[in-house]
């Protein structure tokens, strides 16, 4: 009786399970690869791809299509991969697809529900309220804290080089960053730089760290959201919690106290709480503590992740390719000349090859390998008859897009003068995406370029940067990390230049 109740409930796991997912993009007529559950299930769970290498495998699959169907553990999703669908998603149409489909719950996890994951209402009404955080004024203002940051920075690999001159660069530009997030974002001096131990740092480490559970909760999450709201899952733990809603809490208190205005971020947050207050609650959006504190967090993690990365990644192709460092330190000299040895923001907008450098690292390495976005309203794909219902998500191969060589050729080459306006001109749109695109291009662009190039131009200015026995080239990418990441750190040898000879 026993095989005969197991073959039974084999036969409607199949029917009732497996035939409706695996059949689904041959009924839509979508371009896809028979579903193999076992290998699909392994692949997308133990992750054996690194996300960045997941997606041009994506990509390669399907070489001449537009688009096609793969799944994400057994959840359907459309892969676009031509530019012009591409544009359609993120920008002329999208209000079909205004949502990145990840689910949140608010209550069991409050710092889920920051810009970057709300959607609808929520949404509009945060974007509108944070448009002016990096303001041309405010940019100004943050620009002289992350120059004292940077100075910080010097100082601490001059303090590494006296003894040694191999380092590790992801993890110094990381608590770099971080001091700067602490500065320009919460108006604190926190300086890791010095001590790598501070809970602002660890915290912040924390939020990356992929162990097996949170991997877990992520496909239940982008596989499973019914399932993920139902058992109320949570991807932040109560340390990170705790700490952020509480240090946003106390900077509000301490501000309001001492009567404290630094015109940065967290007065920004401020200053929609005291609307409210005196409007009332607007479009059902409370600006409650632990909801404040979930935007403030979004930059936290953001920005000393993906702009210590980026940094990271530069210093080694600079290391790598000792004519584009020299290059590029000949410009941040000439740019010195002209205002009494300063650097001014004015000074690093007028710096192009830098500009170039910076752009082509992104091209190379962009930090976010993939993006996704979600159906809000039934959408046909332009051209065809297929019709993809509400719910269904896409997935955007940034990587991959970022190394065809129809649009790049030698990929694998760093070459600045692909940022040429020329060259640009000749490439198709939407084929250069680091930070998304359309109304849901990243908020904190800006400052995270400002970030970077600061403090690459403190580094050049100061160090001359070659390989050394710990470096690895190509880097061999991190298949743990969310984001994209080098599996062995990032080493290079670093001396100091002579400033007035080199």
């Amino acid at each position: 009786m026993t095989p005969l109740l197991i073959v039974i409930g084999i036969y409607v796991a199949y029917y009732f399970l497996y035939r409706p997912v695996s059949t689904y993009w041959e009924k839509m007529r979508v371009p896809h690869k028979s579903l193999s559950l076992i290998a699909n299930a392994s692949e997308t769970f133990f992750k054996k791809p690194s996300p960045a290498e997941y997606s041009q495998e994506l990509y390669d699959k399907f070489k001449g299509e537009r688009f096609a169907g793969i799944w994400y553990f057994f959840a359907p999703m459309l892969l676009a991969r031509d530019p012009e669908l591409i544009r359609a998603i993120l920008t002329r149409d999208f209000a079909y697809w205004s949502s990145r489909g990840i689910v949140i719950n608010e209550k069991e996890d409050p710092l889920g529900e920051n810009l970057v994951n709300l959607s609808g209402v929520k949404w509009k009404v945060m974007r509108s309220k944070l448009n002016g955080a990096f303001s041309g004024r405010k940019m100004k203002h943050m620009f002289n804290m992350l120059e004292d940051c940077s100075r910080e920075f010097e100082s601490a690999l001059r303090g590494i080089v006296k003894t040694k001159d191999m380092v590790e660069i992801k993890e110094i530009s990381a608590r770099f960053m971080t001091d700067v997030i602490g500065h320009c974002v919460f108006g604190i001096q926190i300086d890791t730089l010095n001590d790598k131990n501070i809970e602002f740092r660890t915290v912040g480490k924390e939020v990356f760290e992929v162990t097996l559970r949170i991997r877990l909760l992520r496909v239940i999450q982008m596989a499973f959201p019914n399932l993920f709201k139902l058992i109320r899952a949570k991807v932040h733990s109560k340390r990170v919690t705790g700490f952020i809603v509480n240090l946003v809490k106390d900077t509000f208190k301490y501000r309001e106290e001492k009567n404290i205005q630094r015109n940065d971020f967290i007065d920004l947050l401020r200053e929609m709480r005291k609307k409210e207050k005196q409007n009332g609650i607007k479009d059902g959006v409370e600006f409650n503590d632990a909801f404040l504190a979930a935007q403030a967090y979004a930059f936290l993690a953001a920005g000393f992740e993906t702009s210590s990365t980026t940094l990271s990644y530069c210093v080694h192709e600079l290391a790598v390719n000792e004519e584009i460092q020299n290059k590029l330190r000949q410009e941040i000299f000439r740019e010195k000349t002209k205002n009494n040895g300063i650097i001014t923001l004015d000074n690093i907008k007028n710096m192009k090859y830098l500009d170039k450098l910076f752009n082509e690292t992104l091209r190379k390495y962009p930090t976010i390998p993939m993006i996704t976005r979600e159906v809000t309203k039934s959408y046909t794909i332009p051209g065809t008859d297929i019709v993809l219902p509400v719910g269904l998500k896409c997935l955007l191969p940034i990587y991959a897009i970022h190394r065809d060589p129809k649009y790049y050729p030698d990929p694998e080459r760093f070459d600045p003068e692909r940022f040429n306006d020329e060259v640009k001109r000749e490439r198709p749109a939407h084929t250069f995406l680091p930070f998304g695109g359309g109304p849901r291009f990243c908020l904190g662009a800006r400052f995270a370029e400002m970030q970077v190039k600061v403090g690459l131009i403190k580094v050049i200015e100061n160090f001359h940067l070659s390989l050394c026995e710990k470096s690895t080239n190509p880097l061999e990418q991190d298949n743990t990390a969310r984001f994209l990441g080098s599996k062995t750190g990032i080493w290079v040898r670093v001396h100091p230049t002579n400033r007035q000879t080199d």
